[in-house]
């Protein structure tokens, strides 16, 4: 499984019409879910340039993650990817507790790339981490 074939599947969704049609009528949001989608990459795309000499890191890595993976330049910048599931799979791939034991997160950007619905979750998780920022490019908000 590459990341590009994940990240097409991803990408699948903003795209398509949410309807119970047969196949050969499947018809096309019209653009508000590429905008949303450009938006999330702009934001991020943003964000690194402008932190690009601090440590940044990543939690997620999966679909969303391989997303941002295919449209941004975080592989570029990117300290090391944080992801409990996915822990070992990659050789740039760390549990939560190795990167807190480890120290990486400290004094770090964390970008979160996880569904939104989960960063306050992530947060919580790593609030005992010194000098610690998150950053969600779904939100475009550092906290």
């Amino acid at each position: 499984k590459d990341k590009v074939s994940k990240c097409s599947h991803t990408f699948g969704y903003f795209v398509l019409s949410k309807k119970a049609t047969p196949l050969n009528t499947i018809s096309y949001q019209k653009n508000k879910n590429f905008e949303i989608s450009n938006t999330w990459i702009t934001n991020l795309n943003g964000f690194l340039e402008k932190n690009n000499s601090k440590k940044i890191l990543a939690f997620g890595y999966g679909e969303t993650s391989f997303f941002y993976q295919s449209y941004t330049k975080i592989n570029s910048v990117l300290h090391c990817y944080i992801d409990d599931v996915k822990a070992k799979t990659e050789e740039n791939v760390i549990s939560a507790q190795e990167a807190v034991d480890l120290k990486v997160l400290e004094n770090g950007f964390l970008i979160l790339l996880a569904n939104p619905h989960y960063h306050h979750f992530l947060k919580k998780k790593f609030e005992t981490v010194h000098g610690l920022q998150f950053y969600s490019p779904f939100s475009n908000e550092m906290s």
